[in-house]
């Protein structure tokens, strides 16, 4: 497993060895960043597909050849995170979604969706 996003060689170099990448927290880019390039992206796509940017996200992830390892404690989340192979995302979205996705690089594992300071699409509505 990386810990940051790994370059094409990388990715290369691991297709050509039968190496699978995982993606710990993939959705970290729309639900902990809600100001982020791939929030409206995502949103846009998943219209296009009727799923939420987050199946958008992860489907990406998978047609890219990664394992996505994410998770939620909320049971239409978890069946929504499952439901990733009744749809494929076009080449040109997958292009949008790389370009786009390689400008902006954000991390942060410090705080979460629970917090009061945080705005995300995933904050609690408490």
């Amino acid at each position: 497993m990386l810990t940051s996003a790994p370059s094409q060689p990388t990715i290369q170099a691991c297709k050509e060895n039968g190496i699978l990448i995982t993606s710990y927290a993939p959705l970290v880019a729309i639900g902990r960043h809600n100001g982020g390039p791939l929030v409206k992206l995502s949103e846009e796509i998943g219209k296009k597909y009727s799923v939420t940017s987050a199946q958008i996200l992860l489907r990406w992830q998978i047609e890219k050849g990664f394992v996505p390892i994410t998770t939620s404690t909320n049971n239409d989340r978890q069946k929504q995170q499952l439901d990733l192979y009744s749809f494929k995302l076009a080449p040109q979205d997958i292009e949008q979604i790389d370009e786009i996705g390689a400008t902006y690089h954000f991390r942060c594992f410090g705080w979460g969706a629970g917090k009061k300071e945080y705005k995300g699409a995933f904050a609690s509505k408490e």
